[in-house]
């Protein structure tokens, strides 16, 4: 269907501002009337009265004439000695001249355009679709018509004005369209009114069609913009990675901190927890949480005394370990008299200590999540010489102590040595009245605001 029987909604005008381009963007082909100077694959070309016209050489076009392509198909047409058009695969265009007055209707596709010269004062040449309008007096570029109501004008070279007029109020939308730029013209609609939208020429997507009708200044400076615009392009990708990245590590290390906050709450709320430390126990990368607080032991009527439990994140949630299965049970008889947490220094694994001593037995066992370190040893405490053999085992077994693992916390609750949670333990029984906070949970306020994620309330 010809163009000019499509139905007419608005007009946009596109009208020229000169700059002179006398070296011109592209390869000049010379000829003194419209010729198809060029095809490439199936084109096609029919009169005013939609009659086929056979190809030759140098087939001169005459106002009325359509030209038309077909995929991977192209056509080069002459309308005078510095004015030249190439049109790109699936496009159809008109001619249509009158005196100095030349129009191009675009039915579809792409039009490259290089005008090398500003036009005269009395001469006109118009690209545009049944209600698009653009003015050419000396510019390189090509032209995209998407829809009749739609239009993209790229500059490589030259300057325009646009306008997009409302045929019913005459009211104008208008703007300029630089070398370098993207005009994007829509026209007046019922639903909305007409536009014009500037942006940066995208030079990575100069199409190949344009980009072969380049001379070889032009053609270089294209591929060094288009190279920049891929390296910035690759920077912000990158950029926008690292961000996504960051964002969702953020997001689950907020999850781990509320799983783990909202467990060390309720160990809070019960006794559980009245010392805190963050520590990665089961080397996965995460940290978790270690508490010290009341523990119920089955033995003696499920006696409550003190324990150590590790609370472990998995990247999903959290799991509860048991740390007070240490070796023959003392735990669940007697209960310890010492308690401390330590780190290995071969591994950096997570250790707790617990001690007791009765009669000629002493036992410190160190357990972690996954391993358990007893280290037990008798002596005669009734003779001297028992007691001197007690203190070098107890020498020998503190060096080894010390050469395996470095204290993080001992759990020292009083001054009083015969305290050690003595009357915590008789509170949580039920037989004694609560007394103050140890001095070691304190740790629990810092951990609270260690874990609250940024944004919410301390202590949820």
């Amino acid at each position: 269907m010809k163009g000019k029987k499509l139905e007419k909604k608005s007009r946009v005008l596109l009208v020229g501002a000169v700059l002179l381009c006398l070296s011109g963007c592209g390869n000049q082909a010379k000829a003194t009337t419209m010729h198809l100077v060029r095809t490439e694959g199936t084109v096609g070309v029919t009169d005013e009265d939609q009659k086929d016209v056979a190809l030759i050489d140098q087939l001169g076009l005459y106002s009325g004439y359509e030209v038309g392509t077909r995929t991977q198909s192209y056509a080069w047409i002459d309308l005078d000695d510095v004015k030249l058009t190439k049109m790109d695969a699936d496009s159809q265009v008109e001619i249509q001249k009158t005196g100095k007055d030349l129009e191009i209707l675009v039915n579809y596709g792409n039009l490259f355009f290089n005008v090398t010269k500003p036009l005269e004062a009395d001469e006109t040449m118009t690209i545009r679709t049944s209600n698009m309008m653009v003015g050419i007096r000396g510019t390189c570029g090509w032209v995209e018509v998407e829809d009749p109501d739609h239009m993209k004008i790229f500059l490589l070279e030259g300057s325009v004005s646009c306008a997009v007029a409302d045929p019913g109020s005459g009211q104008e939308v208008t703007e300029t369209v630089n070398a370098g730029e993207t005009g994007r013209l829509t026209a007046w609609s019922e639903e909305e009114e007409g536009s014009i939208q500037v942006e940066k020429l995208p030079y990575t997507s100069v199409p190949d069609f344009v980009l072969e009708e380049l001379d070889a200044p032009m053609t270089q400076e294209v591929q060094d913009k288009a190279a920049e615009e891929s390296e910035a392009a690759r920077i912000a990708e990158e950029e926008a990675a690292r961000a996504a990245e960051e964002e969702q590590k953020k997001q689950e290390d907020d999850n781990r901190r509320l799983a783990l906050l909202n467990e060390l709450l309720a160990a809070r709320a019960d006794g559980r927890a009245m010392y805190v430390l963050q520590a990665d126990m089961n080397r996965d990368g995460m940290e978790d949480l270690l508490f010290f607080g009341a523990h119920r032991y089955p033995a003696n009527g499920g006696r409550t005394d003190w324990g150590f439990t590790a609370c472990l994140w998995d990247g999903q949630q959290t799991q509860l370990v048991d740390l007070t299965n240490v070796p023959r049970d003392y735990l669940n008889l007697f209960g310890a008299s010492g308690y401390g947490v330590y780190r290995e220094r071969a591994t950096g694994d997570i250790y707790v200590r617990y001690d007791f001593g009765m009669d000629s037995v002493v036992e410190c066992t160190f357990m972690s999540v996954d391993n358990t370190v007893d280290m037990r040893y008798d002596y005669q405490y009734e003779t001297e010489e028992g007691r001197a053999d007690g203190a070098l085992k107890r020498q020998q077994r503190d060096d080894q102590i010390d050469q395996r693992f470095e204290l993080i916390e001992t759990m020292i609750f009083s001054e009083n040595p015969y305290d050690n949670g003595y009357f915590w333990s008789i509170y949580w029984d039920g037989s004694g009245q609560r007394p103050e906070d140890p001095p070691f949970a304190s740790t629990l306020d810092q951990v609270e605001q260690d874990l609250t994620p940024e944004g919410l309330s301390f202590g949820l």
